[in-house]
């Protein structure tokens, strides 16, 4: 490993060029990606302090809501706020 350093270093101008040219070709094979075969990943994310405690309400792009369903949200979410501020 140490090699590959000191080879990156010394040829700088070689470096940035592999590193330009790795870029463009993926810029470049880009266009041709079938993201339709990808698959919809959702990356989890604990907003509580400990990863148990407390409630989290997440709203993200697949989502997909009717005004009855956002009206519920917005009045369950209401809801909630009046109740921790009533209790503090």
């Amino acid at each position: 490993m140490f090699f590959l350093t000191k080879l990156a270093v010394a040829r700088r101008s070689v470096t940035i060029l592999i590193a330009l040219a790795v870029f463009g070709g993926g810029v470049a094979s880009w266009g041709s990606l079938k993201q339709e075969l990808l698959p919809n990943i959702d990356f989890s994310a604990t907003g509580q302090a400990n990863g148990v405690d407390g409630d989290q309400l997440v709203l993200g792009p697949p989502v997909v809501l009717g005004d009855d369903e956002i009206a519920r949200i917005a009045r369950g979410t209401a809801a909630a706020i009046r109740a921790v501020r009533d209790e503090a």
